[in-house]
């Protein structure tokens, strides 16, 4: 079992990061229109791997600190009449909770060797003001990443792996613990959502997805949810937004991983015109995701390892829905807590990885969904100048 805490790779990467952006160097993936080198290799159990990346060529710069100044971006658009503050601070007055809301399910994923973390989890979701009607958890004892990128064609799991699998269980009812035992089973960092659209076939049900070592606010379905309800279109919901830009005199797009309230000065709540990141939790309505979203063939590698892309991509390429993102007043999450393997096998940390050496499969992935590209040059053509 690991121990809560940073190993000293964790350690090391995080303050490569640090290091980058004080010295203002953005952590580079150069995408030129010709061939683009990338990890080789197929993945196991995804029809024979992914596409030749290098169909996915783009000039993409992936920011770590806000972009520049002369940016551009897609207008926000407002899907509701209220804002999720007023609608959570109206709930919390009268003590209707969700109200009379769809079928709503917490779902998450983890491996053996960091899975100690999962009853602090579920405890953060069974203390919420808007209890859900499932929480699904996806133990794999045979982690593909682990596999793919330590080349472990196998994992001792220890015998103490029952008494947790009661531990768990005895926590509520509403806690369904899946155990997975074949390597055919597990889709990598993308098991947290995509076993459970299998078990969950109504349209109208909502999905929320949360990480394996965070804790969250006891709000934080309440505010999806009533995002999601009173929302004008079908959306998914999320509270951190990682979106294209556009820099006209450097001509290209890059992506941010910030507040627009700490890096644009623009409104926080609107639409996103990228996707919505995992950790914080994000809220998928059934009906917008069909079954090519497990489908990986013809698709870059990266979108295996970067599951909040790929669910982004599968919304936005959807007839009518949006990914929203929102501002309840509050931070959706409470404690983060990092187990000591997680350096091994962390898809954070292959990252940071490969764009040491050229290659980023974060901005791979989402240049490989057009419809993210094409908002960026909406943006820009409808734009004057300016943020937005």
């Amino acid at each position: 079992m690991g121990s809560f805490g940073r190993s000293k790779d964790d350690s090391k990467a995080l303050e490569a990061m640090r290091r980058n952006t004080r010295l203002g160097i953005a952590a580079v993936a150069a995408f030129a229109l010709g061939y683009v080198a990338y990890a080789t290799g197929g993945l196991a159990g995804f029809g024979g791997g992914g596409a030749n990346d290098d169909e996915y060529s783009s000039h993409i710069v992936t920011e770590l600190r806000c972009p520049p100044p002369s940016s551009r971006f897609v207008d926000v658009e407002k899907l509701g009449a209220v804002s999720t503050k007023r609608l959570v601070r109206a709930a919390r007055a009268a003590g209707t909770g969700c109200g009379d809301r769809p079928r709503t399910v917490v779902t998450m994923s983890s491996f053996y060797g960091r899975h100690t973390s999962l009853p602090m989890v579920v405890r953060s979701i069974l203390d919420q003001s808007c209890t859900p009607d499932a929480i699904y958890v996806f133990l794999s004892l045979v982690p593909l990443i682990d596999r793919e990128f330590r080349h472990n064609k196998s994992r001792a799991v220890g015998d103490e792996i029952g008494a947790f699998e009661d531990v768990l269980k005895a926590l509520s009812p509403l806690v369904k613990l899946h155990m997975i035992t074949r390597a055919e089973d597990d889709f990598g960092p993308a098991t947290k959502l995509l076993p459970a659209l299998r078990l969950e076939r109504d349209a109208r049900t909502h999905l929320i997805t949360v990480d394996d070592d965070t804790t969250y606010h006891e709000d934080m379905i309440l505010a999806l949810s009533l995002t999601a309800q009173h929302a004008s279109k079908p959306v998914s919901v999320g509270f951190w937004c990682e979106e294209f830009g556009w820099a006209p005199q450097q001509g290209y797009f890059f992506m941010h991983a910030q507040y627009r309230r700490e890096c644009l000065r623009v409104p926080v709540e609107g639409t996103c015109h990228g996707w919505l990141s995992g950790v914080s939790g994000v809220l998928f309505e059934r009906g917008s995701l069909d079954d090519q979203i497990f489908n990986y063939t013809d698709r870059p590698k990266g979108c295996w390892l970067h599951d909040d892309v790929w669910f982004g991509g599968h919304v936005v390429s959807s007839l009518d829905a949006v990914p929203y993102l929102i501002d309840p007043g509050f931070k959706s999450r409470k404690v983060r807590r990092i187990e000591h393997d997680r350096s091994k096998s962390s898809s954070y940390l292959q990252t940071l990885k490969l764009r040491e050496h050229g290659d980023d499969p974060e901005a791979q992935c989402a240049s490989s969904f057009d419809y993210m590209r094409d908002a960026v040059h909406r943006g820009h053509h409808k734009s004057a100048g300016g943020h937005r």
